[in-house]
Formats: structure tokens, C-alpha cells, sequence
């Protein structure tokens, strides 16, 4: 009759009137079963490991991508408005809104009594590198602002839909 006594780091089986010496360890039995005596992962498990990594990083960078575009345009929205308070002050000291030959130049420029400008430096370009497009009909007294969205172009829709001061106004 053989007893097993499991002992930490192991377990040995021994039989009654053995001696110290003549206890043997006991082959632990994998919890797997054999494939041929290599043990690890298979190529088609690897590979659809693989797969859904790819899946999941591929919808993460959809979405991120996403999110970056619409908070590209809330920004370029934002700064607008900006331009447009900015503009409302240059006519409310001045009387009028600037020429298209002034530009957007005109309104980060120290004011008249040592004011700050009206607009920093920095404001005259959109989230995507472009300068704000203004223009200002010499025989009209409405401007238009525009940026141009994420291509640069006139037109397009979603990221690359332009942004007009006439849509912040509605």
C-alpha cells in the first residue's frame, strides 16, 4: 500500500517500514494535456490573440481620431467667437470694422492709451495651421470669418466642413 503526503514544494509517497533514503518524489501531473510533449501556445491560438488585438487598437484609434477632429472644431468654433468679441470692440473704438486690406493684423496691435491688443498673436491661426480667412467689403458693413476646416479647402463636410462667423451668429 502506497500513502501520498504532500509536503510544501512537492509531493512524496512513501510505503510503511521504508526508510528515510528510500522516499521517492512524485512526477507532477500537467494540468494541460500533452501535445506531444512541447508545451506552450499554437500558431492559430497566437494568431487569433493577435487578431483581436488588432480589432480592439482599430476601434480605439477610430474613436480617439474622432474625438481629436470635434474638439479641433469646438476650437476653431471658440475662436472665432473670440475674433468676432474682438471685432465688436474694434468698432465700438473706432466706429468700423476693419478693411480686408487690414486684416486680422490690425487687432494685435496696441490700442490707442497704451491699451493691450485686442487679440494675442497667436489667435490669428486655426487648430489646423491656417490662418482665419476675414474679409470686409468696402460698400458693406458685415464681415465674414471663416475657417477653412481640416483640408484647407472651401466646402467639404464633417471635419473638413468650413466654419463661417454667419453659423455662430444663428
Amino acid at each position: 500500500m502506497t500513502r501520498a503526503i504532500k509536503i510544501i514544494g512537492g509531493a512524496f509517497s512513501f510505503r510503511p517500514g521504508l526508510r528515510l533514503g528510500q522516499i521517492t518524489t512524485l512526477k507532477k501531473k500537467s494540468v494541460w494535456p500533452a501535445r506531444g510533449g512541447a508545451e506552450g501556445f499554437t500558431l492559430a491560438e497566437s494568431l487569433i490573440v493577435i487578431v483581436i488585438i488588432g480589432l480592439v487598437a482599430g476601434i480605439i484609434t477610430v474613436n480617439v481620431q474622432r474625438y481629436r477632429n470635434n474638439t479641433k472644431r469646438l476650437a476653431a468654433q471658440q475662436d472665432l467667437a473670440n475674433i468676432m468679441q474682438a471685432l465688436d470692440w474694434f468698432w465700438a473704438e473706432h466706429g468700423r470694422f476693419p478693411s480686408t486690406d487690414e486684416g486680422l493684423e490690425v487687432l494685435a496691435n496696441t490700442r490707442q492709451g497704451g491699451l493691450g491688443p485686442l487679440l494675442d498673436n497667436n489667435q490669428g491661426l486655426d487648430p489646423w495651421g491656417q490662418p482665419y480667412r476675414y474679409s470686409k467689403p468696402a460698400a458693406s458693413i458685415a464681415y465674414t470669418l471663416n475657417c477653412l476646416g481640416a483640408d484647407s479647402l472651401t466646402g467639404g463636410d464633417g471635419a473638413n466642413a468650413d466654419i463661417s462667423s454667419k453659423d455662430l451668429r444663428r
